[in-house]
């Protein structure tokens, strides 16, 4: 009986050791993209609904080198909360998806189940991806 409340008290431990340094190390969006590998992103702007593409390769790296120049820790739970600014997802050229995420704010990633957030902040990168939009990308 004491055998196996110690695997039980082991296996626990094992457990929140785990769910502790995950939480605790940093993740790098996109860090494994190249942004010249990057054909186009595809964003839908939560606020009016609206989708476009941003497909300017100038924009993309710049956005791309943005996103991951940061380090962004988790924040908090993002399950089962409403609400979007930008769901970015991000395609090769051969459109195939190799990334997406929600940009919540210029510190605030959502992948869920988490939000991720980051300091210092993405200084106008929301700014910066409206700005594609009214330009007159696709959509």
């Amino acid at each position: 009986m004491k055998k196996k409340v110690s695997i039980v008290i082991g296996i626990v431990t094992i457990v929140i050791i785990v769910c502790f340094i995950t939480w605790i190390v940093p993740n790098n969006f996109l860090r494994e993209i190249k942004a010249e590998n990057v054909a186009m992103i595809s964003v839908r702007d939560g606020s009016t609904g609206k989708n476009f593409e941003i497909i300017n390769q100038e924009d993309i790296e710049f956005i791309v080198g943005e996103i991951q120049s940061q380090s962004f820790k988790k924040d908090g739970i993002s399950m089962f909360i409403m609400g979007t600014l930008y769901t970015m997802r991000f395609f090769d050229s051969y459109n195939k998806l190799v990334a997406e995420f929600i940009l919540n704010s210029d510190d605030t990633i959502r992948k869920d189940p988490f939000f991720y957030k980051t300091y210092p902040e993405l200084i106008g990168l929301t700014e910066y991806i409206k700005n594609c939009f009214d330009k007159g990308f696709k959509w």
